[in-house]
Formats: structure tokens, C-alpha cells, sequence
């Protein structure tokens, strides 16, 4: 369920806590795309040792698979 909550607080505690919830949203972001590029790079290699294995007759490429 969603719904809203109003919570009294000075203007400089509520830009303060602001300011440290972005801080935590960047690290966690610089984190996650940090892990994207180490997946990107792993699923590369893979595709190629696939690729090598089994030639033409796999496909990786992502958007060509056909749906029921």
C-alpha cells in the first residue's frame, strides 16, 4: 500500500537528510553500474567461448529470442 506521511522538521534538517540520502543513492549506483560493466565483460567472454564452440548454431544476441 502506498500512501503519504508528513513529518515536521526544520528546513536545514530536512536538506541535510536529503543531502546524505543522495549521497547513498550515488554510492549505491556508482556500485551497481560498477557491477553491470563486470557482468557486460563477463557475458562477453562467455558468448565468445560459446561461439567458438558451437559457431552458428547458438544465438546470444539479446532481442532475437522468439516469444510464445
Amino acid at each position: 500500500m502506498v500512501g503519504e506521511c508528513f513529518v515536521h522538521m526544520e528546513n536545514d534538517a530536512a536538506e541535510d537528510r536529503l543531502t546524505l540520502r543522495q549521497d547513498v543513492v550515488s554510492g549505491d549506483l556508482a556500485k551497481a553500474s560498477d557491477e553491470l560493466g563486470s557482468i557486460k565483460t563477463e557475458m562477453s567472454t562467455l558468448k565468445d567461448l560459446l561461439y567458438n564452440k558451437f559457431g552458428n548454431s547458438i544465438n546470444l544476441e539479446e532481442g532475437d529470442e522468439e516469444k510464445d
